[in-house]
């Protein structure tokens, strides 16, 4: 039995070490300078409500290259049915993420990501 809750105990802490630090992953640069030797921690947007599953693949492909491009990507939260308090506390957090991102690539950064996704999906 001490064994046993040895063996739990130690898959739990793996399983916490993980997600404390799995999580923050540097792995994308600078899209406007591929030499960029200095790499940042992934941003991570909240997104809810239903998903457009009109999109084609070649869509879903091109936006998940440029957001590792950009160094973000999009957890989704909840469905269609969100409560008000969560949904303020999600656009707070979107905010200051959209802040981190306009530090990084500059205040025109998501109109640029939306143009090279327009020019990715429609095979230019």
């Amino acid at each position: 039995m001490q064994s046993f809750m040895r063996t739990t105990g130690l898959i739990l802490f793996s399983f916490l070490i993980y997600d404390t630090y799995g999580k923050s992953k540097n792995l994308s640069t600078n899209p406007n300078d591929s030499n960029k030797t200095s790499h940042y921690k992934l941003i991570e947007f909240y997104s809810w409500g239903m998903p457009d599953f009109g999109y084609p693949v070649r869509y879903e492909k091109c936006e998940d290259s440029l957001q590792h491009k950009y160094g973000f990507y999009y957890l989704r939260k909840a469905g269609c049915l969100v409560r008000g308090s969560d949904e303020r506390k999600w656009k707070r957090h979107n905010k200051k993420c959209d802040k981190q991102m306009s530090k990084r690539f500059g205040p025109l950064w998501r109109e640029q990501y939306e143009k090279e996704l327009d020019e990715c999906s429609k095979g230019s």
